[in-house]
């Protein structure tokens, strides 16, 4: 499915990017912030700019409605790498 925002790409439920034109996958890297770690890809956004993207939100917002503004997403597990639809949840 496209990534909304992002129609040079497309994402799996299971979190795997690939680009539109020539089916590449997009590998992302791990970082850590504090102390939780994350998957992280660096996409162009349909506004021309390059910037570094969570994965998990980016399953997120393609495949699971928002329930308000102010939600945020959770892996339900506790483990940010997994990055399954399944595995993740917004909460308020």
């Amino acid at each position: 499915m496209t990534i909304p925002g992002f129609s040079l790409y497309n994402i799996t439920e299971a979190g795997f990017i690939t680009r539109v034109d020539n089916k590449k996958e997009i590998v992302p890297t791990v970082t850590k912030s504090n102390s939780s770690t994350y998957l992280r890809v660096c996409l162009k956004g349909d506004n021309g700019k390059i910037r570094m993207h969570n994965v998990m939100k980016l399953v997120a917002e393609t495949f699971l409605d928002k329930p308000s503004p102010k939600a945020v997403i959770r892996a339900k597990d506790g483990n940010n790498l997994n990055v399954h639809v399944s595995n993740i949840e917004y909460v308020s």
